[in-house]
């Protein structure tokens, strides 16, 4: 038995930007670096590719509970599974990843577990900031228990600074997302069953469907757009708890020959090669993926200008249009910019591969292998 491993612990491996970040940065690892490491999961849940070789260790082979209360015992129970292989296995660091995972990893300190704890947040904390006591209850945690950590990572500068308003005296380190641009722009070659129309101008968003990701501006948006650009179509990458809402808002709009939801898709990249734009419409971010994966595609993007992520990763609009989160009068502009100016969607579809390349898995892994020590 191998001892004094790294660990990182994540919810699961299904969906999620943390999740695919996780496997592209595990999937890039040596058999010899794989030796070093092993990856914990609350739930039996893989959906994102993982190494072989690599040790997973799963604490429960049942779904992850709806119910409040159930998560708030799970937590305790979580904390002290992770405690006891901690101990058992001399764990040196554990990088937990989101929210509920990085209360585990600090909760297994008070247990007594031994290692260094590591905590990466991905998401800002703004959201947590209302009358609900479930959302109360999340920041009070974050403020008593991050404290403990050893280190706080951040994937964006204004996630970083959040944290450091309400966590002092602990060190506070950022590293953006990672990519393997290659091996994205080899999967963005692959065939895909959607049957493609050559007359059409495809604008595409990937999210979940949920109501942070404010799906329902596009469409509005659209619904403005569809008399003077009758050839734009709509391709919805995602699946979520508000599904049928949106399809219902989509029949209510006549928009169901303007909008096509796809559902969850494993390899999104080659609906970014084929469509013209790419749209975040989110009311909140930690750093969305899915740009870079636009940037990366040669897609030009249309961003809300939501914290955090879409402003430091275009650069202010460098590399992308950036509007106010849910104002839909800008984003109609920006989209009617692109759709009828060559010259300006040639020029976003040119520079942001460049910008991409700045979390391309050569620059983001060092950085990951020194916190891990590995």
């Amino acid at each position: 038995m191998i001892v004094n491993k790294s660990v990182i612990l994540i919810s699961s491996l299904f969906h999620g930007g943390a999740e695919k970040c996780v496997s592209t940065f595990l999937g890039s690892l040596s058999e010899l670096e794989l030796e070093s490491i092993d990856l914990i999961l609350l739930y039996d849940n893989i959906f994102f590719e993982i190494p072989d070789k690599l040790n997973v260790i799963v604490l429960s082979n049942r779904k992850p509970p709806s119910n409040f209360l159930i998560k708030i015992l799970d937590l305790i129970v979580f904390s002290f599974k992770l405690f006891r292989l901690s101990r058992k296995h001399k764990y040196k660091i554990v990088q937990s990843y989101l929210f509920y995972c990085n209360y585990i990893n600090l909760f297994s300190r008070i247990w007594g577990a031994p290692h260094s704890v590591q905590v990466f947040n991905r998401s800002s904390i703004s959201r947590y900031y209302t009358d609900k006591f479930a959302d109360k209850l999340k920041l009070f945690l974050l403020k008593s228990l991050y404290r403990n950590a050893d280190l706080i990572l951040s994937n964006s500068l204004g996630v970083s600074f959040e944290i450091g308003k309400v966590v002092k005296n602990v060190e506070l380190k950022v590293i953006h997302n990672i990519f393997d641009i290659l091996l994205v722009e080899k999967k963005s070659l692959e065939e895909v069953s959607y049957s493609f129309d050559d007359d059409k101008e495809y604008i595409v968003i990937v999210a979940r469907l949920i109501n942070l990701k404010r799906h329902i501006d596009l469409f509005n948006a659209i619904k403005t757009l569809e008399s003077k650009h009758k050839d734009i179509h709509v391709l919805c990458l995602g699946d979520g708890e508000c599904k049928s809402f949106l399809m219902n808002e989509v029949v209510r709009l006549d928009l169901t020959e303007k909008i096509t939801f796809l559902g969850a898709i494993k390899n999104p990249y080659p609906f970014f090669r084929r469509a013209s734009i790419a749209v975040l419409c989110s009311e909140v971010e930690g750093f969305p993926n899915v740009l870079v994966e636009a940037l990366i595609n040669n897609c030009a993007v249309v961003s809300s200008n939501c914290k955090h992520g879409p402003a430091e990763i275009l650069e202010d609009g460098k590399y992308g249009l950036l509007y106010s989160v849910g104002n839909i009068e800008e984003l109609v502009g920006h989209l009617s910019e692109l759709l009828t100016n060559r010259f300006l969607a040639d020029k976003y579809q040119n520079i942001g591969k460049l910008r991409a390349k700045d979390f391309d898995i050569s620059i983001i892994k060092p950085s990951l292998l020194r916190v891990l020590d590995i």
